[in-house]
């Protein structure tokens, strides 16, 4: 299912690839639906990772728990799980219709993803314009949430679409979080003013985003101007003034989906020091490398060099999740470095150590480690290759499955 989403990149230096960033409108960005599940799940919690819930409830478990309730965050916030959503929808002359509100239910779904191949009509849906420019919208058959006043979908929207436009505005790999990385003593700053998100593109050049989402384009303003203050601050990330700081505001409602991208001229004095081999490890959190995979066979082929993860079956949707053999040899890597050279050794008091301390610990690491960083990005660079090679320049517009630059892959087989 290819979807539309709009986009603006302002007051950025340089060129971005398959990005206008002339003019001041936005641009139809079409996208690959399988996109924002695949971001989401590199978003969810590393809380639900933990070698406790390891132990208590067992890998696959958690894994499909954590995998599952990230795909629900965009069914319940765009309503894309077709399959429990179209069948009411498709007969305006239900009863349901007859109240005022589903009615304007009704009205509001109308070009939405979810309906952009149905016409309703008084014998029966049809389909009847397959080639229409389906626009992504909120969710609205959730009229509670319209004003979403918890914050907590606002919240999954501008990490969602951050991760998103990273990868295919900027092509880093992925984003780490970097509050989680925070919480483990792998990230120090000088002053605590470090931004939402952070990662390093394929000419290792970094990317910091203060992600926000909204669902009023004044709550989105607002937004922003705080994400640029707060980016402003940011002058260096492991001693590289060579940074794009990106206030990524999405705004989401029942007119479509945008997101507007700016970066602003550092004023401040923040440094971040930031361990690499955590920020891998915790993109990759729900792969677990003590297992040898694949341990069972597939009903569906997998595609070539990738490795399938456990079986998922969300909403009655079939789903699989798998990486590619290069990345998963290269974790294992990862992860036997990290037990050699731990960042911190156990029962070290982190609380006795001073920023430079932590700092001079973390450069050190990432000092013995920048061959695996290296070797990272050789594979990330090379997915460009295996993306042209199975679906050349298509791959955007492949409803089925969604490929990212991380090595990572999801498929869903009745999407």
């Amino acid at each position: 299912m290819t979807i539309v989403v709009d986009l603006k990149v302002a007051n950025y230096s340089g060129n971005f690839d398959r990005v206008n960033t002339s003019g001041t409108r936005y641009h139809p960005n079409h996208i690959n639906a399988l996109d924002l599940y695949r971001h989401a799940i590199a978003n969810t919690s590393w809380q639900i990772f933990t070698p406790t819930y390891f132990r208590k409830y067992g890998w696959e478990a958690i894994y499909r728990f954590g995998i599952a309730k990230s795909l629900s965050h965009v069914d319940n916030i765009f309503a894309l799980n077709v399959l429990n959503h179209f069948y009411f929808l498709n007969h305006a002359d239900h009863h349901m219709f007859s109240n005022y509100v589903m009615q304007g239910v009704f009205q509001q779904s109308v070009g939405a993803c979810f309906l952009h191949d149905v016409c309703v009509r008084h014998y029966g849906p049809e389909r009847v314009f397959p080639d229409i420019m389906s626009r992504l919208i909120k969710n609205p058959l959730s009229m509670g949430d319209i004003s979403d006043t918890t914050r907590d979908n606002s919240y999954h929207v501008g990490m969602i679409f951050s991760r998103l436009y990273a990868e295919q505005v900027f092509s880093v790999p992925f984003l780490t979080h970097v509050r989680d990385l925070k919480k483990s003593h792998a990230v120090v700053s000088n002053n605590g003013l470090e931004p939402d998100l952070a990662g390093q593109d394929l000419r290792f050049q970094w990317h910091a985003f203060e992600a926000k989402g909204a669902t009023s384009e004044s709550y989105l303003y607002s937004g922003l101007n705080k994400a640029k203050r707060q980016l402003t601050s940011l002058v260096s990330i492991n001693g590289d003034t060579n940074i794009t700081r990106s206030a990524s505001g999405t705004l989401y409602n029942e007119n479509g989906v945008r997101t507007l991208l700016r970066d602003p001229e550092p004023t401040g004095e923040t440094t971040m020091i930031l361990d690499r081999l955590s920020a891998i490890s915790s993109h990759y959190k729900y792969i677990n490398l003590d297992t040898e995979l694949p341990s069972r066979t597939d009903t569906f082929a997998a595609l070539p060099d990738f490795i399938s993860l456990p079986y998922l079956n969300f909403s009655g949707r079939p789903f699989r999740m798998s990486i590619h053999r290069n990345m998963l040899n290269l974790l294992r890597e990862v992860d036997q470095i990290s037990r050699i050279y731990p960042l911190f050794p156990d029962g070290e008091n982190t609380r006795a150590l001073n920023n430079d301390d932590l700092s001079e610990i973390i450069m050190n690491r990432n000092y013995r480690s920048s061959h695996l960083q290296e070797q990272y990005t050789e594979i990330a660079r090379d997915m460009r290759r295996v993306l042209d090679q199975n679906f050349g320049e298509g791959i955007g517009g492949t409803f089925g499955i969604s490929i990212g630059i991380d090595g990572l892959c999801l498929e869903s087989f009745n999407f």
